[in-house]
C-alpha cells in the first residue's frame, strides 16, 4: 500500500489503483494552526 496525501491531485490511473491510498491532511494542518495560535504545542499532533 502507498499512502498519498491529498495536496495533488492523481491520475485517474494512480486514483483507481487499489494500492494507493489518499489521506487528507487539512486537519491536520487545521490542528496544527490552532495549536500555534493558541500558543500550545504541535507535536502532540504527531503522536
Amino acid at each position: 500500500m502507498i499512502f498519498v496525501t491529498d495536496t495533488i491531485v492523481l491520475t485517474p490511473e494512480a486514483a483507481a489503483c487499489p494500492k494507493i491510498k489518499t489521506v487528507p491532511v487539512g486537519p491536520v494542518l487545521a490542528g496544527a494552526i490552532r495549536s500555534i495560535h493558541s500558543n500550545d504545542s504541535v507535536s502532540r499532533l504527531f503522536r
